[in-house]
């Protein structure tokens, strides 16, 4: 059977990992062995030091050489090298079992494009006793999770879980760009975008079996990076929610200013107000619409429901409106027209300010889209 026919490919990440890769792709063989499974496994190496790469070879796995450093990296060539209908991925540190690929195996089989492991004690999984740092069980994996299933209804009780499988034609639909451990959430949001059926199983986390080299993971540094990717790609709560509530709040300092029992000083301190609210919700509107349009073409929101929000933007209707916003605006500092009991030349102030700020978004909006057809 040639390899373009194999059913399971294991990719194992891999940097100075002598102490503990031997038993990670011993286990690996054994089970596809046990499973009947035709697969292989393949250690995708990161620039290792030590004696990881010639204990791989010499247990029979496929080597896979990264210049490009990082764990979403490793992942990335070792995946793209892979020639299984399946891609199961895990850590070599011998913290995840890889005698439990049966579990992953029967889900993919069942007809599901993503199969996440979860180590968490609320999604059934167990912890062995100093496997993982309290900050990461109790605090930020936890967390985290909650907020990927709060943003990008991903149903997983563990986002971090480093065990995983997929099947491959899924994972080729999407391009990923994150080379860091940000890999892990990106590859999730992006698999259960592109695909169909998703399904977490409870798997046993061990202690890290390695002894000569360091854990590669940073827990305040990763921790922010996580954080950051799960927020720039969610306009909805970051940017259009914040927008429409500072909407509603300039509404009501416009309303007060017309109130006549208000002192002149305070009507213009109302105004004031308004303009600093309206604008904000305005450009927190447009900051909304480019994120969209880059969650929709780097594949962070699923495709077949969310469609581009700069689909719908004419440049020429934009600037005629910005256009007519600051004739409207001259014409109200000269002629002192006024529509509440303020001073004109503030009511001015605000078409004019607006014009010029919607120009430059219009611009903006249209540069964006001139690059994207390319």
């Amino acid at each position: 059977m040639n390899d373009s026919q194999l059913e399971l490919s294991i990719v194992i990440p891999c940097l100075n990992e002598e102490d503990t890769v031997g038993f990670c792709i011993d286990k690996a063989f054994s089970n596809l062995k046990k499973l009947k499974i035709t697969g292989e496994v393949i250690l995708s190496d990161n620039g290792s030091s030590d004696d990881s790469v010639s204990i791989a070879k010499s247990k029979g796995a496929k080597i896979v050489n990264v210049k490009n450093k990082g764990y979403g990296a490793a992942l990335k060539a070792g995946i793209e090298k892979s020639n299984g209908k399946y891609v199961l991925f895990a850590d070599a540190d011998n913290s995840y079992d890889f005698n439990q690929i049966d579990k992953f195996y029967e889900e993919l089989k069942k007809g599901n494009d993503l199969v996440q492991g979860c180590r968490l004690e609320s999604g059934g999984g167990k912890i062995e006793k100093g496997a993982m740092p309290f900050s990461h069980r109790y605090f930020g994996t936890p967390l985290l999770s909650f907020m990927a299933r709060l943003f990008y209804k991903l149903p997983f009780k563990d986002i971090f879980c480093g065990m995983r499988a997929f099947k491959r034609e899924t994972y080729f639909k999407c391009t990923h760009i994150s080379d860091g451990m940000v890999f892990a959430i990106e590859n999730l949001i992006k698999l259960k975008n592109f695909g169909d059926n998703v399904k977490e199983v409870p798997i046993n986390f061990y202690k890290d079996g390695r002894v000569k080299t360091k854990n590669h993971l940073s827990t305040i540094n990763d921790g922010l990076r996580s954080l950051k990717l799960l927020l720039i790609f969610c306009p909805k709560y970051i940017y259009f929610i914040p927008s429409v509530l500072l909407f509603f709040l300039s509404l009501i300092f416009i309303s007060e200013t017309n109130l006549n029992v208000q002192s002149e000083g305070k009507k213009i301190y109302n105004f004031f107000k308004f303009i600093l609210t309206f604008f904000l919700s305005y450009q927190l509107f447009m900051f909304g619409l480019f994120s969209s349009y880059l969650s929709n073409e780097l594949g962070f929101v699923d495709q077949k429901k969310n469609k581009n929000p700069l689909k719908y933007f004419k440049l020429q209707i934009s600037l005629f409106l910005s256009f007519v916003l600051l004739i409207i605006g001259i014409i109200i500092y000269f002629y002192q027209i006024t529509f509440f009991t303020i001073n004109s030349n503030f009511i001015s102030i605000f078409f004019i300010f607006f014009s010029i700020i919607n120009i430059f978004n219009s611009l903006l909006v249209s540069l964006v889209e001139l690059v994207a057809k390319k």
